[in-house]
């Protein structure tokens, strides 16, 4: 017994010390694993750092700005200046549209009192300041602003190395290191080991950037305004030189290639003495300077010793084509400006070619890139007021991209956009019905009328009830009628006509029916007929009162007429369909102060409407059947705006004033309607879709 015991005990033992063995050398063979697993992927950190290290030292550094000097290290958390975008150093956020739609600028006040240094701001600076305050950018409130323009003029180079100038940019009261400020600089100091000031995150809109010293889409490379400028000048048909050299500060070798060609139809100019800016000299010929410029097809413009040219001005005004020979200078308003369509670009490597080169252009080449260079020089260069508003135009552009100008507004003289959205084709596929908005005030009745007929329609999808009066609530629900689609009814807030144009939500429909309360007169084939026709052309307004707009010789202003001519321009939308993307484009496109007009006016939305559309699209409205009398049979006429006996007369105000804010007249006059195919033609009724149409 004693022995069984003894044995139990011993195999207990064994057991329970085989099993404690177990345990150990898991545990000792686990903290291994985990120990070689975390010198691993210490190990792989290491290399990993270091290669990354080896990458990066073959990657270039991006260069620093020619006017940012002590740039901080980049390894630093913070953007750097030099690395500068404008999504990291421009903050767009305090950037609201004004009544224009564009960025407000602020200009700070001169700087005067004790703190100040003798300098004098230059004529030019005085015009470029001066255009950005008769311009739709400025706002005389800081707080509103989206751009600040320090008073100090940097134009000629020499302030941007005076200290003083450095410590009154610091003292500017939003200077924030510079951020969303705007810095002219045309030139470089005449002294090139000049300390150069530091403009922080500012926006540089310098002459004479080069691919080093740009910042792409924060920077502006702007050009050189030229003392000697003039209006564009006719040019020749027989021009005695192919090429001009005028510029006095040629870089040697090009000069001296020059000086080495034996040719009549080159001319190299060169300063007279004494020296004048107004004459060049050749050989002791004393030639008129820039006109000189108008004697050569073609004019060389370099990029010599770092300096923004000013010939390229001179030969853009005197009808001469440049050849720009450059290899890192940023052209002016790069990228937006396609320069290869007025000038020739030359890589330096390649001047041994010039002139077979220049000897390929045909007249035609040479005439059409002559025609582009006085558009670029008239709307971008021809004056100080031009250039820093072309270089707002450029920030608005950034800073509202959705709004921006394409590439060829910018460089197509004769551009007329076509805006129609992509998704604007005809609708023949797909059909979701349309969305009847009916605009009303306290004409119940006839509302209900309305509403009843439009119902019958068979594409009406929904019917949206834009309710104007603030002092009256509609009627109660038990007095809507029953209705076979879904109604809304949205109480306005203010009682103005731009309500009806609105993408209010409710609208879920592309089609939109603009309906006036009193238009009972309309059957269901003439709407149903509209609609369809709607779908063929969507980017159209499509409707039935058709009107004209004339110019009046007499008045020498702008006529509205309501008569029954052979012509119509606008077709009113008190019974029109037209695309929701318009009420998108009314609402957050058409400028303020157009809506302003009509709502103190309570008149003229839907004259505003066709100016949209036609100045989006380029096209003219459809109207549809020949019905032509519109009004209200059961409707007093004391409530009808159009019996006011001063109504013509400021429909026709509202069409002058609209040209003048769109800054043309976009409305083009059209001779056609829609009708049925089978429109008075001779078949059986069971024959025709639309029966019930030709009502005038």
């Amino acid at each position: 017994m004693t022995s069984e015991t003894g044995n139990k005990q011993n195999l207990r033992y064994k057991l329970h010390h085989s099993s404690t063995a177990a345990y150990r050398k898991f545990f000792i063979c686990l903290l291994l694993v985990i120990l070689i697993g975390a010198i691993s992927m210490c190990i792989f950190e290491l290399w990993t750092r270091i290669r990354v290290n080896q990458i990066n030292s073959k990657i270039p550094q991006p260069p620093d700005n020619v006017l940012l000097k002590n740039r901080p290290n980049t390894s630093n958390s913070k953007i750097t200046k030099s690395a500068c975008r404008h999504h990291s150093c421009f903050d767009v956020y305090p950037c609201f549209p004004n009544d224009y739609g564009k960025i407000n600028v602020y200009i700070y006040p001169d700087v005067t009192g004790s703190n100040a240094f003798s300098y004098k701001q230059s004529h030019q600076f005085k015009e470029l300041i001066n255009g950005i305050r008769s311009s739709v950018y400025i706002t005389h409130n800081p707080e509103q602003a989206c751009v600040f323009i320090p008073p100090l003029d940097f134009l000629n180079g020499e302030l941007i190395g005076n200290k003083n100038a450095q410590q009154l940019l610091r003292q500017l009261s939003h200077w924030n290191e510079g951020k969303n400020h705007l810095i002219f600089n045309m030139l470089p100091p005449s002294d090139p080991n000049a300390d150069i000031i530091d403009i922080g995150l500012a926006v540089l809109a310098g002459g004479g950037l080069t691919d080093d010293t740009y910042r792409n889409t924060f920077d502006i490379s702007i050009p050189v305004y030229s003392l000697q400028t003039g209006e564009v000048i006719s040019p020749n048909e027989n021009k005695p030189y192919l090429l001009i050299s005028s510029e006095l500060y040629l870089e040697t070798h090009i000069r001296e290639y020059l000086e080495t060609i034996n040719r009549n139809d080159l001319l190299l100019l060169d300063a007279c003495d004494p020296v004048t800016p107004d004459n060049r000299c050749s050989n002791g010929a004393v030639h008129p300077y820039p006109r000189i410029l108008s004697q050569g097809e073609f004019c060389l413009v370099t990029f010599s010793y770092g300096i923004s040219p000013v010939e390229l001005s001179d030969c853009l005004s005197q009808s001469s084509i440049p050849v720009i020979i450059r290899n890192d200078w940023v052209l002016p308003y790069t990228p937006l400006l396609l320069w290869q369509s007025a000038a020739v670009l030359l890589p330096e490597q390649l001047l041994q070619d010039l002139f077979p080169i220049l000897q390929r252009y045909s007249v035609a080449q040479k005439a059409a890139m002559r025609l582009e260079g006085a558009h670029l020089w008239r709307s971008y260069i021809s004056s100080m007021s031009r250039i820093g508003l072309t270089t707002l135009d450029i920030i608005n552009d950034r800073v509202f991209p959705h709004n921006a100008r394409s590439l060829e507004s910018w460089n197509n003289p004769d551009f007329l956009p076509t805006l129609s959205p992509s998704y604007m084709t005809p609708l023949l596929g797909t059909d979701n019905g349309f969305t009847a908005v009916i605009l009303t005030f306290d004409r119940f009745s006839s509302l209900v009328q309305v509403m009843k007929r439009i119902d019958e329609v068979p594409s009406l999808a929904k019917i949206v009830v834009v309710w104007n009066n603030v002092n009256k609530l509609p009627p109660d629900a038990n007095l809507w009628p029953d209705l076979s689609v879904p109604l809304k009814v949205i109480l306005s807030s203010e009682n103005k006509l731009s309500n009806r144009f609105f993408p209010y939500p409710a609208i879920e429909t592309q089609c939109v029916l603009a309906m006036d309360d009193d238009i009972t007169m309309l059957n269901v084939d003439e709407l149903e007929f509209a609609y369809q026709v709607w779908r063929e052309l969507p980017d159209r307004i499509v409707g039935f009162p058709g009107r004209l707009h004339s110019w009046d010789n007499t008045t020498r202003s702008w006529r509205y007429d309501s008569e029954w001519l052979n012509d119509i321009s606008m077709v009113l939308t008190g019974a029109a369909f037209y695309h929701n993307h318009y009420n998108h484009l009314y609402t957050h496109v058409m400028p303020p102060v157009i809506k302003n007009w009509i709502d103190d006016n309570i008149n003229c939305e839907d004259i505003a409407m066709n100016f949209l559309v036609y100045n989006t699209t380029r096209k003219a409205p459809i109207k549809v059947t020949p019905r032509k009398k519109f009004k209200c049979p059961e409707c007093v006429n004391v409530e009808l705006l159009s019996a006011d006996e001063t109504h013509m007369v400021v429909r026709s105000a509202c069409i002058d004033h609209f040209q003048s804010e769109f800054g043309w007249m976009p409305l083009q006059p059209v001779s056609f309607r829609a009708d049925p195919a089978l429109y008075k033609v001779d078949v059986p009724q069971s024959l025709q879709r639309f029966k019930d149409i030709g009502n005038l």
